[in-house]
């Protein structure tokens, strides 16, 4: 998943005055000092998203429609990708491009519990969605690899979707997705819960996925099809006061993800980690991380990657993101391992 601007804090920023801009700004910059790539230096990147959302209701009195549109392009600045890892090292990592990323509309009804959407969307925004590791730059920690031809960054694809909530607590949603070749199915359910006094709040989510389009088995034999399953589980483990009403909280999270042998090169996919937020007193927009992330490539191999960052907030719309990812068995090397550092850095507002 890629850097985006978050539709839904667009679209709150909408409902107070009707219209609202948001624009986001990030650069990496990436070296890898342990490993067989080390010879390529230094490869910067950026991607800037403007965004655009509308409230209808408050612009032309459509009770309940809102929508987004939102312009991306990424740039490649210096050096050059590095491709010997199966899980991209930065979730910012594409060819260039500049495009119309999103354009959907969306409608509530029966008092906001039935959700309908259509236009161009990235479909990492209801599903396999994972908020708690929003801030970690490996790419298989936005969402599961398993999920092939999935319709995110950075290319979000025409869809329909339907979400509705069914009680406080739960939600399901179901998407129909073009993509390159044919398109995707996806189905998710949501339930979320609070813990003790309720500050201590927790997600989980399963899904499943169809893919139908032309696919080649390993062995040549063209195949119609495939599928696979994907969860993930967010709880806030651990909360305490900090000076000003401001809290700092300890969370975790867990995902995993499977796919078809035949066709899929990830055919399981487990992941976890922890964030700290809050935990410096007059830094309390500050965040720390760590996680892990393992994935079965079949005949190719294993790998696993260990990453860990610190989000510096240098004021409300800044902030710098250090970095460090080790990999063992980088692509399914046996063998090998390299260790990637990468300085980000955001400006949003």
């Amino acid at each position: 998943m890629g850097p985006v601007a978050s539709p839904q804090r667009t679209l709150d920023e909408a409902g107070k005055h009707g219209v609202a801009f948001q624009y986001q700004y990030t650069h990496d910059l990436s070296a890898i000092p342990l490993g067989n790539s080390m010879e390529h230096g230094w490869f910067g990147r950026s991607t800037w998203t403007l965004s655009a959302a509308v409230d209808l209701e408050k612009t032309m009195g459509w009770r309940g429609t809102s929508g987004v549109v939102s312009m991306k392009q990424h740039v490649l600045e210096f050096g050059r990708m590095d491709r010997g890892f199966a899980q991209g090292y930065s979730n910012l990592d594409a060819d260039p491009y500049t495009m119309l990323y999103e354009g959907w509309i969306q409608q509530q009804t029966l008092g906001g519990k039935l959700t309908l959407k259509a236009g161009q969307m990235d479909s990492n925004a209801d599903f396999d969605a994972l908020p708690l590791a929003g801030d970690f730059l490996n790419s298989s920690m936005g969402y599961s690899p398993t999920v092939m031809e999935f319709p995110s960054y950075p290319v979000p694809q025409p869809a329909v979707e339907a979400l509705a909530n069914l009680g406080r607590a739960t939600r399901v949603a179901a998407g129909e997705f073009r993509t390159a070749g044919g398109r995707m199915s996806l189905f998710q359910g949501d339930r979320t819960w609070a813990i003790g006094t309720g500050e201590r709040a927790g997600r989980a989510a399963v899904g499943m996925w169809h893919l139908t389009e032309s696919l080649a088995r390993p062995d040549g034999v063209a195949v119609r099809g495939t599928n696979g399953f994907y969860g993930v589980l967010e709880q806030s483990l651990w909360n305490g006061p900090l000076a000003d009403g401001k809290t700092r909280t300890l969370s975790g999270y867990l995902q995993a993800g499977t796919g078809a042998a035949r066709v899929n090169p990830f055919r399981a996919h487990l992941g976890g980690g922890v964030v700290m937020s809050g935990q410096w007193g007059k830094r309390p927009s500050d965040a720390v991380g760590a996680a892990a992330s393992w994935v079965d490539l079949g005949s190719a191999g294993r790998e696993t990657v260990v990453e860990t960052y610190y989000k510096l907030c240098l004021g409300k719309a800044v902030s710098l993101v250090p970095d460090v990812q080790y990999f063992r068995n980088p692509g399914g090397s046996p063998h090998g391992e390299a260790l990637v550092v990468t300085p980000r850095l955001v400006f949003a507002f």
